[in-house]
């Protein structure tokens, strides 16, 4: 993960001023260091020096203690032993105090006094909260894009393919008020064994964040006993270029996933993405198995034959899995029962309220309330 340098030492340069108002002095620095410690830049307010012989042995020092330990330490010592030095004036007490970035880079900020005893804990606090301001404000400046994944059958897959311009997080809370969350630029979800109402706490949490969201459903291929993901985009109204840049490489992975563990059924995969891709079409929702296979140009018999036995379970039952969570989704978006037993193929409320409550464990209505 790697900053534009001027505009990361901007940011860092803002919330130095702010914290050397805040604990009242004059001067301060910022020590940037690497992962491994390294100091890579350093950035100073005022007119002072460093103490050549800490910067040189600077391990001796207590910076790489401090940086390790990311703890505030406060130094109430005399010149030789201070990290800043002036010329005419003796530091009486210095605040050092770590940040730590998500790409594990640490910022040191160096507080420099020239009065005893003048850092205490309740500036401490303060400098705490300017730490968590310039954090967010470092995140929002990353290249990356931050790409989150809530599963575990595809977590190396996906990886590998977002390792390039991407930060991808797992693992995480569902909390949107979780600022980590808030971060997010796409949310994949992978589809559990059987439908759960679980699933509208996303939908309604994405569509409050604005932030696109796509379920994976994973298909096991019953003869090798490999898998891969078939994927259902939600929220497309909201991406803009980089949330585009993501649907074209989880597309990608898909296909080329198919292509390579399964060159034999690829028929069969190309099928289930022209399903998949059509879902929300007026006349393919409100169509059935033997009008969508005639569509297809396949027999209805053959075609359910060898999904069942490719997959293990049949067309009709991946359909309606498709059905009932777009109809979750349309549902978070505040669209009418009536309307949405229509979008997602029900000819009869009824019978979508059925299949709903038989799917899902609640009535539809219930879904605004959850």
């Amino acid at each position: 993960m790697e900053f534009e340098n001027e505009e990361f030492e901007a940011i860092v340069s803002i919330f130095l001023k702010k914290a050397i108002s805040e604990v009242n002095t004059d001067f301060g620095s910022s020590i940037i260091m690497d992962k491994e410690k390294n100091i890579l830049s350093v950035l100073r307010i005022g007119e002072f020096e460093f103490s050549k012989a800490i910067l040189e042995n600077y391990e001796k020092g207590g910076l790489i203690s401090i940086a390790n330990e990311m703890k505030p330490f406060i130094r109430n010592r005399g010149k030789r032993e201070a990290i800043l030095s002036f010329k005419k004036r003796k530091i009486e007490s210095e605040l050092i105090f770590p940040i730590k970035l998500r790409d594990e880079r640490t910022i040191l900020f160096v507080l420099p006094s020239f009065k005893k005893g003048h850092f205490k804990e309740e500036q401490i606090e303060k400098i705490e909260k300017i730490a968590e301001e310039m954090s967010l404000a470092v995140e929002k400046n990353l290249k990356k894009v931050f790409v989150f994944y809530k599963g575990e059958i595809f977590k190396e897959t996906l990886e590998d393919f977002f390792r390039e311009g991407f930060r991808f997080i797992s693992n995480f809370g569902i909390n949107q008020k979780s600022q980590e969350f808030k971060n997010a630029e796409f949310l994949f979800l992978e589809c559990p064994l059987k439908c759960s109402i679980n699933c509208n706490e996303y939908f309604k949490i994405c569509k409050n964040l604005k932030i696109p969201m796509a379920i994976l459903r994973p298909i096991e291929f019953k003869a090798s006993g490999k898998t891969i993901p078939i994927f259902s985009f939600y929220f497309q109204n909201f991406l803009n270029k980089n949330q585009k840049r993501i649907v074209e490489i989880a597309e990608e992975m898909e296909k080329r996933l198919s292509l390579e563990l399964f060159p034999k059924e690829t028929w069969l995969y190309e099928k289930i993405y022209f399903i998949r891709k059509n879902l929300a079409n007026e006349w393919f929702s409100n169509s059935n198995v033997n009008d969508i296979c005639k569509s297809l140009k396949i027999s209805r018999v053959y075609f359910s034959n060898c999904f069942r036995k490719i997959t293990g379970k049949s067309v009709k039952e991946f359909i309606d899995q498709l059905r009932m969570c777009e109809s979750l989704y349309l549902l978070s978006l505040g669209r009418t029962i009536s309307s949405v037993s229509y979008l997602v193929g029900y000819r009869e409320r009824s019978s979508f309220f059925k299949k709903f409550v038989k799917t899902f464990g609640v009535k539809p209505k219930l879904t605004k309330k959850l």
